[in-house]
């Protein structure tokens, strides 16, 4: 037999064992809805990315949106943002870009230019990240072990770099001037 004292202790912890089951089933039944809304989400994206890529088929990634930009304008290329919700996050992009681009020290703005030229070098061969982390280091540059990846992926994100497993190809840019518009995959990263 118990002592009050006890009884007390029981009846607290499966009070507190009670809710957190409570708590537990509401979460899961959120999680599922959740997984059910990406669900169809993502089968509307993926639809609306097939039609999409029919009328620009020959384009992929930033490529592809920068051809839609170009096709609609950047006006209403920024209205599509506004309309479906995303104005905000458009705009939050533009301006990490244009911070992002002001707050480059030299060193860094060397790094990326540097990278931009031995991705040109190197062609349509493409090349890796360690081959340009090995040149830039036989020149003495110092850097972080990421610094070149890093870079990479913001050419790539501006539209002057695209990977293909662990290659890396140069793309010249367009000189439409259209190039400080993110493209839609960039809200997503």
């Amino acid at each position: 037999m118990l002592e009050d004292y006890e009884t007390d202790a029981v009846f607290a912890l499966m009070v507190r064992v009670l809710k957190e089951h409570k708590r537990r089933d509401e979460a899961q039944k959120a999680l599922e809805e959740a997984q059910k809304t990406i669900s169809e989400a993502n089968i509307a994206w993926v639809k609306g990315m097939e039609a999409i890529k029919f009328f620009c088929p020959e384009k992929e990634g930033a490529d592809l949106w920068k051809e839609v930009a170009k096709a609609l304008g950047n006006e209403r290329y920024v209205e599509a943002f506004h309309l479906a919700g995303m104005g905000e996050d458009l705009e939050e992009r533009v301006r990490q870009r244009a911070l992002d681009n002001t707050q480059m020290s030299d060193a860094d703005a060397n790094i990326k230019d540097r990278v931009l030229e031995l991705l040109r070098k190197a062609g349509s061969e493409g090349t890796t990240a360690r081959t340009i982390i090995d040149e830039l280091r036989s020149e003495g540059v110092e850097m972080h072990d990421k610094t070149v990846g890093m870079t990479l992926y913001r050419l790539s994100q501006d539209g002057q770099s695209r990977r293909q497993g662990r290659m890396w190809y140069p793309i010249e840019l367009p000189t439409d001037g259209k190039d400080d518009l993110p493209s839609v995959a960039d809200v997503f990263e």
